[in-house]
């Protein structure tokens, strides 16, 4: 049974943060910046500008906004609501040049509405990644503390609080007012030698590991639509395994054994 890739926008949110830092900076490591490593992103083609909007401002005001800017088209404000309160305008054109792409954030940002604008690009294997405005900073221990307060009233970014999940991990902020934006300023906390470590929240894509089974949409217990062929059921009373895919697909290492007094014994699977 083969399975389809199809990419879905993720982002790493507060309450998601710990399990995506395992399946983002753990496994793919491209944006964790310890003493003893740098990881680098290998972009391929700019996508369009994630964009942080002061407060919450309406859908048509942010359409307005970017209306004033030729080069961009804002998403729709369905799919923009599915975003961690930041907004997408899509590049028109494909042939920006990254001076282009630059000025255009410098443009935006001169803007009072406007905390910061990151580029959303495609990464190896075709998946989508911006740059939200948090990172995270590690502290051996407590003392650091201070430490932390200093660099972070030098660099002009906003200190959030300590990550509740994971003890001695603060969330910091940058916006067009800091030294950089969030992955300069990780960067820029590692090169110091004072932490841990430091790694970047980013908004990035999933994929779909939906299986190609002609008969998979009877499967009401993996994937419930309510529909006849599924005896009309009730839609989403499942088991979310389509969800579980997205993190694994299994390991043909594993053996399984089910114990049941229907099985067939001497049936080859």
């Amino acid at each position: 049974m083969k399975v389809q890739k199809k990419i879905y926008l993720s982002f790493a949110s507060d309450a998601f943060f710990h399990f995506l830092f395992i399946l983002v900076f753990l496994i793919k490591s491209p944006v964790i910046f310890s003493q003893s490593s740098h990881h680098s992103i290998y972009s391929t083609t700019p996508l369009g500008l994630i964009i942080k909007f002061r407060g919450d401002m309406p859908y048509l005001q942010q359409k307005q906004i970017i209306s004033q800017f030729p080069e961009l088209i804002l998403l729709d404000e369905k799919e923009n609501s599915l975003l961690p309160k930041v907004s997408f305008a899509k590049f028109l054109s494909s042939n920006l040049t990254q001076q282009i792409i630059e000025e255009l954030k410098m443009k935006l940002e001169k803007r009072e509405e406007v905390l910061f604008a990151n580029t959303l690009i495609t990464m190896e294997g075709g998946n989508f990644s911006a740059p939200l405005g948090e990172f995270y900073v590690k502290l051996f221990n407590e003392s650091d503390f201070g430490k932390l307060e200093k660099l972070a009233a030098e660099t002009h970014t906003k200190i959030i609080g300590e990550y509740h999940y994971m003890p001695l991990v603060f969330i910091l902020f940058a916006d067009k007012n800091s030294k950089g934006n969030s992955v300069e300023m990780a960067k820029f906390f590692s090169k110091k030698k004072l932490f841990k470590y430091t790694s970047v929240n980013r908004m990035f894509s999933l994929e779909d590991c939906s299986p190609n089974d002609q008969l998979y949409n009877r499967q009401w217990a993996i994937n419930n639509t309510g529909t006849s062929i599924q005896f009309s059921g009730t839609p989403d009373a499942d088991m979310d395994v389509d969800s579980a895919w997205t993190i694994t697909t299994g390991d043909s290492t594993i053996k399984i054994a089910v114990i049941d007094s229907g099985v067939d014994t001497i049936q080859p699977d």
